[in-house]
């Protein structure tokens, strides 16, 4: 990189936690990184989220007696268990989330009285930390064309960032005109407060979650989503979309 009016150059490190920091650059930014990477972690196998998962249970603990560890062996080979932990891996491989549901199924386990199976309160547990089923499926099926095509927007960024990940109401906005103006012209956008207000009732809904600390205005508002995106995304896959708003959010990748 050189700086303006300078001979001479700068060598400049981006130093981020989550390789998708390149989405919330402009483009005109972005097209002048190099496309090198250095990662630091290399990416977790199942294999090492099930042996974490062990460790989480005490397998090698000192202290645990060998029957514990025997039970926890056993337990975490049993395909049932694999298929809940390879469920969590496959929407959120966090460690943060697998001691959640550690110490979730540990307090279902020893407060079980009725003679359930650990493989039964296991997926009890997992229901807990990520509901297959969320209670709002029934307010985002019912949503309008209009305010769905809000929301796909909101998902259509963040789908493949961290949960916590939040996107501004003015980028939003963007896409959302981009629709009407070039895809589908039944969600042309009457005016900007009109697609920021809905924004605002999507978090009145609790489909979204508005972040107003740092932000009155709603122009620089930010949200994020209020469920797991794997099971938002199933959602609204059974929902049936125009043809041509499904292509688009299907194939173009956010800028």
């Amino acid at each position: 990189m050189t700086r303006k009016n300078s001979d001479r150059q700068w060598l400049v490190f981006l130093m981020v936690q989550h390789q998708n920091f390149m989405t919330s650059l402009e483009k005109r930014v972005r097209s002048r990184l190099s496309t090198a990477r250095i990662l630091f972690h290399p990416a977790m196998t199942i294999e090492e989220y099930l042996a974490a998962f062990e460790r989480f249970l005490g397998k090698e603990n000192d202290n645990c007696s060998s029957e514990w560890s025997k039970f926890v062996a056993d337990f975490v080979s049993d395909p049932k268990v694999v298929a809940e932990l390879n469920y969590m891996f496959s929407a959120n491989s966090s460690y943060m989330l697998l001691k959640q549901l550690t110490s979730a199924f540990l307090c279902l386990f020893l407060s079980e009285t009725e003679g359930t199976s650990a493989v039964e309160i296991f997926a009890e547990a997992v229901e807990m930390i990520m509901p297959s089923k969320h209670e709002s499926e029934g307010k985002i099926k019912s949503l309008s064309m209009w305010s769905l095509c809000v929301l796909l927007c909101v998902y259509r960024r963040l789908r493949s960032c961290p949960q916590s990940a939040t996107v501004g109401y003015r980028k939003i906005l963007q896409d959302f005109r981009r629709i009407g103006n070039t895809v589908d012209s039944r969600v042309r956008v009457p005016s900007d407060l009109a697609v920021y207000k809905e924004l605002d009732r999507l978090v009145e809904l609790g489909l979204l979650e508005a972040d107003t600390s740092k932000a009155n205005n709603m122009v620089f508002r930010r949200c994020s989503l209020n469920m797991n995106t794997q099971n938002l995304g199933k959602i609204l896959r059974e929902i049936t979309l125009p043809a041509a708003i499904e292509y688009w959010f299907e194939t173009q990748a956010a800028e």
